[in-house]
């Protein structure tokens, strides 16, 4: 160990996928996607288990280049996002043009729809249950619900973490 002078000390640790808390998220089947390594995963998933149908949790950018992957390689993809459109920040009016391209390419929407639990068979997804009672059928999961600050190098070292999760900065920052 040695101590070393700095002027400014920047913490760039990214970030990780989020992984919400319903019941069979560890399944084999489900997926996240953040990086390289993650996409290989998912690869490697459709080569051993050729996929038919596909579930992506999340409509944002991640979400949407997903399901035009997988509508590219033939799959019937269910779009699930819990928010009234996909792609949250962009305007009502803009949202509802990509909406309206998803459907022509046959993307099934669910919009206002909350994933309640993932159903499985031998282990494997096999469905995905929302709130609402509806079960949807699926080979393949992949979810896009977001990503969270990482930090845990900061929580280490004793920082302290703001009300979003991330380290606490002050005004410049």
């Amino acid at each position: 160990e040695r101590r070393e002078p700095y002027d400014v000390l920047l913490l760039s640790p990214g970030a990780v996928p989020i992984r919400p808390p319903f019941p069979g998220i560890d399944s084999p089947g489900v997926h996240t996607l953040r990086n390289i390594p993650d996409m290989d995963r998912i690869l490697a998933d459709l080569h051993h288990h050729p996929c038919k149908r596909a579930v992506v949790v999340g409509a944002g950018f991640v979400g949407l280049e997903v399901v035009e992957q997988l509508v590219h390689r033939g799959i019937e993809v269910t779009l699930i996002e819990r928010l009234p459109q996909i792609l949250g920040p962009l305007d009502e009016e803009l949202a509802k043009l990509v909406q309206e391209e998803l459907v022509n390419n046959q993307v099934s929407l669910h919009l206002n729809a909350t994933v309640e639990s993932l159903q499985r068979e031998h282990q494997r997804v096999t469905a995905v249950r929302l709130v609402s009672g509806e079960s949807i059928a699926t080979d393949l999961v992949i979810v896009g619900a977001g990503v969270r600050p990482r930090t845990e190098l900061a929580v280490q070292a004793g920082l302290s973490l703001g009300a979003s999760g991330g380290v606490a900065v002050n005004e410049f920052m």
